[in-house]
């Protein structure tokens, strides 16, 4: 480039790459992927934890460069974030393996012949259900957690397996104009872009009728990324800020 004024010319460049990653683990390696049994009376020696977890890893690409010429110092830059979220889980509201839960609480069960509260008092006849409800089987709900990709429930031991994808992109531009001795003009612009985030796993899904409360007729539900057509949100790509300031000196 051309010196102007017989000035030179100074460029001055920064590029970064970062790379984070974010792990948390709650395994359990005594979950049995089979029924477990839950009871008021007895502890099951094997916990029934199913476990979760999720890795984020992000990356970031960012780059400034300045340059001098004459009486403006020009910069410009970008900034841009890659994140993920993948998670896992093996357990909804309930576990992906059928569970049975005894309880006198949720199922309470008649006492035959109970005697008079004078002879068999509350704590005492609440045993009484427990072992009952142990020794026949009685059991007050059978729970299961069945996880759906928007099209069909997942078979039995199916874990929910997501990937969440975002994307940022930043870029801005600025002149620093020294007008005159003592009087320095700053302007510039700078344009931020938040992508729609989709989802890799074919899991996350989003309604025909965002209203779907409301919604009496049949919906239908279509993939959120993996082809999808379906967004959280719509693009925007208006967001521009400009800026402008003056700095006077002696």
């Amino acid at each position: 480039m051309a010196c102007i004024r017989g000035c030179p010319i100074f460029v001055l460049n920064e590029a970064v790459i970062g790379f984070t990653r974010s792990t948390v683990s709650f395994d359990n390696p005594q979950y049995p992927k089979a029924l477990t049994i839950l009871s008021a009376s007895f502890t099951d020696p094997v916990n029934s934890f199913a476990g979760t977890g999720r890795v984020a890893p992000v990356i970031e690409l960012r780059d400034n460069a300045t340059q001098t010429v004459g009486a403006h110092t020009i910069k410009g830059g970008i900034d841009f974030r890659f994140y993920q979220f993948n998670q896992y889980r093996n357990a909804g509201t309930y576990p992906i393996y059928p569970r049975l839960n005894i309880s006198r609480t949720l199922f309470p069960v008649a006492v035959p012949n109970q005697p008079a509260s004078s002879v068999l008092e509350t704590n005492n006849l609440n045993t009484l259900r427990n072992m009952m409800m142990d020794v026949l089987g009685i059991y007050a709900r059978s729970e299961q957690t069945f996880f759906s990709n928007g099209e069909r429930y997942l078979p039995t031991g199916s874990p929910y397996l997501r990937g969440h994808r975002m994307r940022e992109y930043d870029l801005y531009f600025q002149d620093d104009w020294k007008v005159r001795q003592g009087l320095t003009l700053n302007y510039g612009v700078r344009w931020e872009y938040r992508a729609p985030p989709f989802e890799v796993k074919g899991v996350m899904v989003s309604p025909s009728d965002p209203d779907f409360v409301k919604h009496s007729a049949t919906l239908s539900f279509s993939n959120v990324g993996k082809g999808g057509k379906a967004r959280w949100f719509d693009r925007d790509l208006n967001n521009f800020g400009p800026t402008a300031g003056l700095a006077l000196g002696s």
